[in-house]
């Protein structure tokens, strides 16, 4: 490697410029070794610095499933094509391990023009704004490598305008995310915790703090599915054994939801519209109505001020939901039926109604 990314990533070399080469040795096993590295200076190099050589046999201990490194440091001082004799690794006087090739060093005293054609050149020694012009241009008919661009996040301007064209163009990279932590960006930072799908498994499904947000109903843990023909065994036995819900997939999701919600201090509204779909979806009718009670209290007066004032109701996380739930409660209680005509009346007119959910809405209220 060398002593900024940015020359390792290009295919040349500059004279009088310091390179610092780094021998890396990763032990995958569960025993440590012992073991000795042949390393040599690459050919018309000068090596600079305390530490740095022309050639040396270094002996390194790597515990198990670590690594060492050893670096040397050396410059050209004219230009040319020169080789490298590649690292070697003995234990116990026996190579254990090689570089297989070592391509040959190319050493300019002035490198040429960028070509704004390669992303690697671009990423290597082109500007800032190089490198937006590219991702702008070219990174959206072939996939490019964004983390050759990683060594540039460290400074902040190139940071912000790079995240601010990736997420124009919808896309992500870890590694580049990653630098908010450096530079303090909440944003950032809270878009790199979101993406990282362990870390909010790991976090729970209901976690609130000012850096991620974890609510499962908005499909980042826990996703709910419309599901239709179920039959309830009421009177017999469908299987080897009686389950309050028969299908293995759906029983499964109401597992997962109490799993969430033992992770909640307290149920939501959107909570209570879940839960009582999972009621009914059992025939507990009463235990349903008593979830939905505190739903009813703030959905009922919030649709008749909008059927009084004739208001346009705007689309909302499980409202049409709720108020199908309130039709089918009053329903199945009877009575005037006054709150399903209300959540008919309300929803019967909102031109986003898909047609699946207006067929619901009109078997309920004759809604066309």
């Amino acid at each position: 490697s060398t002593s900024g990314t940015k020359l390792l990533r290009s295919s040349e070399l500059l004279v009088n410029t310091v390179v610092t080469a780094e021998a890396l040795v990763v032990n995958c096993s569960a025993e440590p070794r012992e073991l000795r590295l042949l390393l040599q200076c690459p050919a018309g190099a000068i090596p600079v610095g305390r530490g740095s050589f022309y050639t040396r046999s270094v002996d390194v201990a790597v515990p198990a499933f670590s690594s060492k490194s050893v670096e040397n440091a050396f410059y050209f001082p004219y230009p040319g094509h020169f080789q490298w004799y590649p690292a070697h690794a003995l234990a116990e006087e026996r190579l254990v391990a090689f570089e297989a090739t070592s391509a040959s060093l190319h050493v300019v005293a002035a490198r040429g023009a960028v070509d704004d054609k390669s992303w690697m050149d671009v990423a290597a020694r082109g500007s800032i704004n190089d490198v937006l012009a590219f991702l702008r241009r070219e990174s959206q008919r072939s996939p490019v490598d964004l983390g050759a661009i990683a060594w540039r996040m460290v400074d902040a301007g190139a940071f912000s305008a790079i995240l601010t064209e990736l997420r124009r163009q919808l896309r992500y990279s870890p590694k580049l995310w990653g630098y908010g932590f450096l530079h303090k960006d909440l944003q950032a930072v809270r878009e790199f915790l979101l993406m990282n799908r362990n870390f909010c498994r790991l976090a729970g499904p209901r976690l609130e703090s000012g850096l991620l947000y974890t609510e499962a109903y908005d499909g980042s843990i826990y996703t709910h599915h419309d599901f239709e023909g179920l039959v309830l065994s009421r009177a017999h036995t469908v299987g080897a054994r009686r389950q309050n819900i028969e299908d293995a997939a759906l029983r499964q999701d109401y597992r997962d939801f109490l799993l969430e919600l033992a992770f909640a201090p307290a149920l939501s509204l959107e909570d209570r519209v879940v839960l009582t779909n999972f009621m009914l979806m059992q025939d507990r009718v009463d235990e349903a109505q008593v979830a939905f009670e505190p739903v009813k209290d703030v959905l009922v007066p919030r649709l008749a001020a909008l059927s009084a004032a004739a208001g346009s109701l705007t689309p909302g996380p499980l409202q049409l939901q709720a108020a199908y739930q309130m039709a089918y409660l009053d329903l199945v209680f009877g009575g005037a039926m006054q709150q399903a005509k209300l959540a008919v009346q309300v929803f019967g007119d909102a031109k986003w109604l898909t047609k699946p959910w207006r067929g619901r809405m009109g078997a309920r209220g004759g809604v066309p």
